[in-house]
């Protein structure tokens, strides 16, 4: 016998018309599978109380996995996964704001879209995310100066503006398009970018890297806060990419070139950042 428990999968018993909040109570009870007390948790729903039960129903599959999955249209439903610390959590469909905020640990995957904050606070774990994402990835919690604390955030689409805000630790990869200000006052931390940013990364940075694999710059890159220093390969690249091929499949990673160009910055911050761009021979 399997000491696993059975795999639960979550519905929705209607579309959601209004927005509802998940909080960290509800999180703590789906994953100690105390699934009578989770019927009965108070969410709330546009600033009204609503049972989980009243929105949701949930059953227990056959198969034995450590796995818990949401379907369904869930962009009205914020902060889910607030607090997640173990186990897989996947969601298929559209998910809202705030998913992930301060998870410690465990993996969600999505397949869909998700909204703003995704993963903000953040302080491990792993996020995998097949479509877009919306603004403030990785960025602060709520009543926080700083950013995501450690933890791993894959999005094989888009990402909107503020990507890595003030992030402290952890690691932001986005293959897709990525908006402005990346890496905006980073404090550490690696943001790496399949495609150029819309405008200059890693202002008011003190620390951190950014990589950068596409070369098609904003005419002003690197900016006057930045300064070229070397063309180098780094050895912590290639264990990052082998690392990124293997938790989320990323094949294209064992094809990055291993050379590259070092700007250091901010200037005006100390100049202990980085911004790495992909040598194409």
């Amino acid at each position: 016998m399997s000491d696993l428990p059975a795999a639960l999968e979550i519905r929705l018993r209607e579309p959601l018309t209004q927005t509802v909040e998940w909080n960290l109570r509800a999180t703590e009870l789906l994953q100690t599978r105390d699934l009578d007390a989770l019927q009965n948790c108070q969410l709330e729903q546009s600033g009204s109380e609503i049972r989980f039960e009243e929105i949701f129903e949930l059953q227990e599959t056959g198969e034995q996995a450590e796995c818990i999955s949401f379907r369904g249209d869930l962009s009205q439903l914020h902060g889910l996964g607030r607090g997640w610390s173990a186990g897989l959590l996947r969601l298929e469909g559209t998910v809202g704001d705030s998913l992930g905020e301060e998870m410690s640990g465990g993996r969600i995957e999505v397949t869909g879209e998700v909204g703003h904050c995704l993963g903000r606070g953040m302080s491990g774990g792993q996020i995998a995310v097949s479509g877009n994402a919306d603004n403030h990835v990785g960025g602060p919690a709520p009543g926080s100066l700083k950013g995501m604390m450690g933890g791993e955030i894959f999005i094989a689409g888009s990402a909107g503006d503020l990507v890595g805000e003030r992030m402290r630790r952890g690691t932001i990869v986005v293959l897709g398009e990525v908006g402005r200000q990346v890496g905006r006052e980073m404090l550490a931390g690696t943001i790496l970018l399949k495609s150029a940013p819309a405008d200059l990364p890693g202002v008011g940075m003190k620390r951190g890297t950014i990589l950068l694999l596409d070369q098609d710059f904003p005419e002003t890159f690197p900016g006057p806060h930045f300064d070229y220093a070397v063309r180098y390969e780094p050895v912590f690249i290639r264990v990052l990419l082998k690392h990124l091929q293997q938790a989320f499949g990323w094949n294209e990673a064992a094809e990055i070139s291993t050379i590259w160009d070092r700007y250091c910055g901010d200037m005006l911050e100390g100049g202990r950042g980085e911004i790495l761009i992909a040598h194409s021979a």
